[in-house]
């Protein structure tokens, strides 16, 4: 994609209803999104990591990672 057209391709983008983006070599996923939050332990989500619960509620429709790429612990962002 030429870049004077990458913030149309991504405005206009569908995406997968599950799908992770952002890779950091050697630290992990920085996004995620989906149906299912990642299991805690899982690999490959960077510390920070933020993952969109697509099917949440106020209290759970976002999760930031606060494991490591090794085993991640995704808990939910409370907003109040």
């Amino acid at each position: 994609m030429n870049p004077h057209n990458l913030k149309r391709g991504l405005e206009d983008g569908e995406l997968d209803q599950d799908g992770k983006a952002l890779l950091v070599p050697g630290y992990g996923y920085l996004v995620g999104w989906g149906l299912v939050v990642p299991a805690d332990a899982s690999t490959g989500w960077a510390i920070g990591a933020i993952y969109h619960h697509l099917d949440g509620g106020n209290a759970t429709s976002a999760y930031l990672n606060e494991g490591t790429a090794d085993s991640c612990d995704f808990n939910a962002i409370i907003v109040a």
